[in-house]
């Protein structure tokens, strides 16, 4: 039986009616999925970020501890970094750190007093380098592990280098630690570089007064520190596949920002 023009438009209107309703539905099902998914990746980046956070944070007790170490001492040996290094199991509590170390302040006129002291506590053939005279020194003095590559940091006056100095001058100010932007370690240079930074920690003569920028930078003795490489550090908190795109940015200079991460 043939539908009448007036039936038509009812099963006409209905099929719409019915379509509309379906792709209504279509499209809340569609948002609901949509919005759980920025939920779920807000969570997962909030965490990540919290992660690394966390990581830093752990990386920061870690050089308060060493210079702890200062502050209940009047020297520190070698045999002594040495000691604290293994006893507190370093490597293993922070994973990721590359190596934990002391570079003392060294004034240009006790560049060869440093260096023979040096020698003469366990460290023979110590020279500061790269060569030149400059009017003050922070050369890497102890580092563990003291395997082959952080051999090759042993002497290296990181004060020589603007971005390593930056980040001194910001810590010896404030008395807080500070991180370099991105470098590339002396560990690697005769390996495939990869992005790399450096956290100091300041260390101040006992019993000076430290209350001023001027007090602290007289009384200043040296740092402790530790070098990572970016890649490690990331990949260490969060696994090698997070999940998600993950990139992080240093943003010590806002103007040009540096993928340390991606």
């Amino acid at each position: 039986m043939k539908a009448s023009p007036a039936q038509a438009a009812v099963i006409v209107a209905t099929a719409a009616a019915a379509l509309g309703l379906t792709l209504v539905a279509w499209k809340s099902a569609r948002d609901d999925e949509l919005a759980k998914a920025r939920i779920a990746f807000e969570a997962r980046a909030t965490g990540i970020a919290r992660a690394i956070e966390g990581r830093m944070l752990d990386y920061e007790q870690a050089l308060r501890g060493g210079a702890g170490l200062f502050a209940a001492s009047q020297t520190v040996t070698p045999e002594e970094w040495a000691a604290y290094y293994e006893a507190t199991h370093i490597e293993r509590a922070y994973p990721g750190l590359r190596g934990f170390g002391y570079a003392p302040y060294v004034p240009a006129e006790r560049k060869a007093e440093l260096e023979r002291w040096a020698r003469s506590a366990g460290l023979p053939g110590y020279a500061i380098f790269p060569s030149g005279t400059r009017d003050a020194y922070v050369p890497v003095l102890y580092l563990r592990p003291l395997d082959e590559s952080n051999r090759r940091a042993i002497g290296y006056d990181m004060y020589a280098d603007a971005v390593r100095r930056r980040a001194f001058d910001l810590a010896r100010d404030n008395g807080e630690p500070a991180i370099t932007a991105v470098v590339t370690l002396v560990q690697d240079t005769q390996d495939t570089p990869q992005p790399g930074f450096l956290m100091y920690m300041p260390i101040y003569r006992q019993g000076a007064p430290q209350s001023t920028v001027e007090e602290r930078r007289r009384a200043l003795v040296g740092f402790v520190y530790s070098p990572f490489r970016t890649l490690e550090l990331v990949t260490g908190v969060i696994g090698g596949s997070p999940g998600v795109d993950v990139r992080v940015t240093d943003v010590t200079e806002p103007a040009s920002p540096t993928i340390l991460f991606a």
